[in-house]
C-alpha cells in the first residue's frame, strides 16, 4: 500500500484530469493545432511523394500541367485554384488522401505513444513544481 501523500496525490491529479483535459481541448481547437499540423504534414508528404510515371504522351500532360501551374499564380488563376479545390474535397480522392493521412498520424500516435506520455508527464510536473495552475 502507498504512502498516504501518495493516495492524496492520486486523489488530487484524478479530480483534475477532466478539467486538464477540456482545457488541452479548447486550446487546441482555440489556436487550430491539429489543423496546422496536419495542414503542414500533407503538404511536406505530398511534396516528397514521387508520382508514377505518365503513361505514354505523358510529355504533352507534364507540359500541360506546367502551364496550369503558371495560369494558377495569375488572379484568373486563383479562382481556378479554387475551383480545383473545391472539386477535389468534392473528389474520392480527397477520401483517399484524407485516409491516408489520417493513417500516418494514428501509425504515429501508436509508434509513439509511450514517449508522448513521458512528455505529458514531464510538462505536468514541470507546470506544478514552477507553481503553475
Amino acid at each position: 500500500m502507498g504512502m498516504p501523500w501518495e493516495q492524496h496525490l492520486e486523489q488530487i491529479v484524478q479530480q483534475a484530469a477532466p478539467a486538464v483535459e477540456q482545457q488541452v481541448y479548447q486550446l487546441a481547437a482555440e489556436q487550430d493545432v491539429m489543423d496546422t499540423v496536419i495542414a503542414a504534414l500533407v503538404q511536406e508528404a505530398v511534396a516528397r511523394v514521387e508520382l508514377p510515371q505518365a503513361a505514354p504522351g505523358g510529355e504533352l500532360v507534364s507540359g500541360a500541367l506546367g502551364m496550369l501551374g503558371r495560369a494558377l499564380q495569375t488572379p484568373l488563376g486563383g479562382l481556378a485554384a479554387q475551383s480545383a479545390e473545391e472539386w477535389l474535397a468534392r473528389s474520392p480522392a480527397a477520401t483517399t488522401l484524407r485516409d491516408a493521412a489520417l493513417d500516418g498520424v494514428k501509425r504515429y500516435l501508436d509508434d509513439n505513444g509511450a514517449r508522448l506520455l513521458d512528455v505529458v508527464a514531464r510538462t505536468s510536473s514541470g507546470s506544478r513544481a514552477n507553481g503553475s495552475p
